[in-house]
């Protein structure tokens, strides 16, 4: 989502409600699950952007992640250089 998740907002990426799914888990929890998952997007009314990745997409939000990249083109090496380099920025 382009905004802050609010009450009850469902995200088009990854499906959460927030304020319904987030109750029983943490967010962190919720995205792990997710993006074991593969990261499938969720929406079938908001169409996936043609170049949308999973795991770039949290990584550009600036959040965490506990899992292996599942993407052919990404290494796990150069994850953990660009969440690196987020965090320094911050």
């Amino acid at each position: 989502m382009p905004y802050p998740a609010a009450r009850h907002e469902i995200c088009p990426s990854c499906g959460t409600q927030f304020g319904y799914d987030d109750c029983a888990q943490t967010h962190r929890a919720l995205r792990n699950a997710w993006l074991e998952a593969g990261g499938p997007w969720f929406s079938p009314v908001q169409r996936r952007p043609d170049d949308w990745n999973p795991f770039l997409q949290v990584i550009a939000a600036g959040y965490e992640f506990d899992v292996p990249v599942r993407s052919p083109w990404i290494k796990n090496t150069v994850i953990k250089v660009l969440t690196a380099g987020a965090a320094a920025l911050l």
